[in-house]
């Protein structure tokens, strides 16, 4: 999951960011899609540290959420994309 959150986090900037194509290169993510990665050191880092947070959440399972936002120079948003977890819930019967 952490490594599709990393894909999307750089899709999304690679789509709606101000951020040069240039510092942006192609690879094949989980063997069945295209993904643009930024190869631009400290946004990959900033990217890789903010997901630290998020890899934990996962493994406690008390991520709820993952938003994306974009905000423009005003701070205002121009672009956001959000993705809502739902816990699911197995139930095994004993066999007697």
């Amino acid at each position: 999951m952490c490594a599709f959150l990393r894909d999307l986090c750089h899709s999304f900037l690679y789509k709606y960011s101000g951020y040069d194509e240039q510092s942006f290169h192609e690879e094949t993510a989980m063997g069945d899609y295209t993904v643009m990665i930024s190869h631009d050191e400290e946004l990959a880092r900033y990217i890789d540290t903010t997901l630290l947070s998020t890899s934990r959440w996962l493994q406690y399972q008390k991520l709820e959420g993952f938003a994306a936002v974009l905000v423009d120079d005003d701070e205002n948003v121009a672009y956001s994309y959000q993705i809502n977890f739902f816990k699911t819930e197995v139930k095994l019967k004993k066999r007697m």
